[in-house]
């Protein structure tokens, strides 16, 4: 049998949901009642917030290893749920005034991984947004203590 148009499709998909949601079913599976005052059943809702995680972290795994792998350049932290992709040039808020808010590593990836950005952690990205470099750059020269502003070492 020939595949029926997209538009066929799409009047398809309009009319069996329309069915499902009169007859207070899932939209997605059509089987299981759907949850109080939403469209689909909580199987289906939680297999979409697993599918959505699943491409989350691929995308994070992504864009880490195109900005030199999942390791802080400052500190050396390796934990993935600490790292973060940082504007070298700080110019952070310039960029989301140009391309807008929204899913940052899908629009870096889009652009095909472009420069200007490292992978910190998050320590070494807000120590440097706050103070312009990372308070690991602050160390003394051969000392283990950090120059804290105001208070003797």
């Amino acid at each position: 049998m020939p595949e029926a148009p997209l538009f066929d499709r799409l009047a398809w998909q309009r009319a069996r949901r329309l069915a499902c949601k009169e007859a207070g079913l899932c939209y997605n599976c059509g089987v299981r009642k759907a949850r109080p005052e939403r469209t689909c059943c909580e199987h289906c809702l939680l297999a979409v917030h697993a599918r959505a995680r699943r491409h989350r972290e691929r995308l994070t795994q992504a864009a880490l290893t195109a900005y030199g792998g999942a390791v802080c350049r400052c500190c050396g932290e390796e934990q993935t749920a600490f790292l973060v992709l940082d504007h070298i040039g700080n110019d952070g808020a310039q960029q989301r005034r140009s391309v807008g808010d929204g899913p940052f590593y899908q629009h870096l990836k889009r652009l095909g991984w472009p420069p200007g950005l490292q992978v910190l952690c998050s320590n070494c990205n807000l120590g440097k947004a706050r103070k312009g470099t990372c308070p690991h750059q602050e160390k003394e020269e051969g000392s283990d203590d950090y120059q804290v502003e105001g208070r003797p070492n």
